[in-house]
């Protein structure tokens, strides 16, 4: 069992198995507690807890666990916002695709985020890092953005699948080093 797992009582007697995936919030005092509904039935939800609303800004993980008695209810759109991005995309925001649980709601990053902090995209094999980093480049440089003439991304290829330029969809050459082990 995950520390970070509260378990509550379903009041509705209903196990609505399309909030599996979806985002809560426990009210307590001035704290905004956002957690993620991993589990449900007639009687019960098992939430885990991943993070905090203080003064509008999302932070990961919590500090401190809701009490038994504090009011849950579902994410409303501005709070939503505050974790996966703005729904309607501008200009400082980067598109990165829409939301698998929120079916109509767009998932985006600031641009000032992706090119003032390192990124590492991380996944299991097959699970669509290759086709995610095509896409943010793609994305990168529509028409809608205006990125700067002289920014740099260097993208390291381990096994070579941006090899050929086609697959970014764009003109450019990337600045590409590629170092081999003879061991």
């Amino acid at each position: 069992r995950d520390s970070n797992e509260v378990t509550i009582e379903n009041t509705s007697g209903k196990a609505i198995s399309s909030l599996i995936g979806c985002h809560v919030i426990f009210l307590e005092d001035s704290r905004r507690i956002v957690g993620e509904v991993t589990y449900i039935d007639e009687v019960e939800a098992k939430i885990l807890l991943v993070g905090e609303i203080i003064n509008n800004v999302f932070n990961a993980g919590i500090i401190k666990k809701p009490s038994g008695i504090a009011p849950v209810r579902v994410i409303n759109k501005d709070e939503l916002e505050l974790i996966i991005g703005k729904s309607e995309i501008q200009k400082e925001n980067l598109l990165l695709g829409t939301s698998s649980i929120y079916k109509t709601f767009n998932v985006s990053v600031p641009l000032n985020d992706i090119f003032a902090n390192h990124l590492a995209i991380i996944g299991n094999t097959g699970s669509g890092k290759s086709c995610g980093v095509a896409r943010i480049v793609q994305n990168l440089f529509s028409s809608m953005y205006q990125v700067q003439y002289n920014a740099n991304i260097f993208i390291f290829d381990a096994g070579l699948k941006y090899g050929n330029d086609k697959m970014l969809g764009i003109d450019y050459i990337l600045p590409c080093l590629l170092y081999t082990s003879d061991a």
